[in-house]
């Protein structure tokens, strides 16, 4: 039984179809299916990163 990758919250590189593939869950994703995924993964990050900095705001001293 070939083991699955785990998320590396280190990880630099831009998601393909490719690896998304190689995630538990992932594997049997059509092309349509995994581009759709990765957009919306794009979408809820910058969601996120805007709410964070919002709530966040830089200080000039």
């Amino acid at each position: 039984m070939k083991t699955k990758k785990l998320v590396n919250q280190f990880s630099n590189s831009e998601l393909t179809i490719e690896k998304l593939r190689t995630y538990k869950g992932f594997e049997n994703f059509t092309d349509e299916q995994a581009q759709k995924f990765i957009t919306n993964i794009k979408r809820l990050t910058k969601l996120l990163f805007g709410m964070y900095s919002n709530n966040n705001p830089s200080k000039v001293f």
